[in-house]
């Protein structure tokens, strides 16, 4: 078993340890990049100075809930649709940003729409889950042009309520001049990405 596996095993749901009684498993510097990687992994978060815990649904450390505040007064006060892990780096470490994007996807706040992609999200009232509050397809053009990439021809952008919640129309596809392997969707549905060729101007307009 790894030494990494070791560590996290040892940790009870909402039951912080200190680093110091984990002395005996490993050297200072193994133990230092193991308890590294479980914090970056999501699996345990820092809940003082040398000391972690395994979280739960329900805790989030204090100075995470000032975090949380913060970057969720951002997102709502943004006027974009789009938001990346990237844009709230000035607000705390990679990993404090992380724990805070989690608990706003478990409150329904935001949606996780692809690696390292979020949207604003409402309450769906006939089903209650949390459903992004623009169209799958316009997320997808504004995500990509985001990330840099040039999109040649957007997919249809449907703006009237409850289009979010509805499946996409794989007959219309968004081309981009450079290849992507980034899947953008919720919910199991995934909008269309090809790379733009000559032969896409055609496509389905015969």
């Amino acid at each position: 078993m790894s030494l990494k596996s070791t560590l996290f095993d040892l940790f009870a749901i909402g039951e912080p340890i200190h680093r110091r009684t984990l002395s005996r498993y490993s050297d200072s510097d193994s133990l230092s990049r193991a308890l590294g990687q479980l914090v970056r992994e999501g699996r345990l978060v820092r809940t003082g100075r040398g000391q972690f815990m395994r979280p739960d649904s329900h805790y989030v450390p204090k100075s995470a809930k000032v975090l949380i505040d913060v970057l969720e007064q951002r997102i709502l006060q943004s006027s974009q649709n789009v938001f990346l892990r990237k844009d709230f780096r000035d607000l705390g470490n990679d990993p404090a940003v992380g724990v805070a994007l989690r608990k706003l996807v478990l409150c329904g706040k935001i949606v996780r729409i692809g690696k390292g992609l979020y949207a604003r999200a409402s309450i769906d009232p006939k089903t209650g889950v949390p459903m992004p509050q623009v169209a799958l397809e316009k997320l997808a053009v504004e995500a990509l042009c985001r990330l840099g990439k040039n999109v040649v021809e957007p997919a249809l952008m449907p703006s009237e309520p409850g289009a979010a919640s509805r499946s996409v129309d794989h007959n219309r596809i968004i081309f981009i001049e450079n290849i992507v392997s980034l899947r953008i969707g919720y919910g199991g549905v995934f909008v269309p990405i090809e790379r733009f060729t000559k032969a896409s101007t055609n496509n389905g307009r015969d």
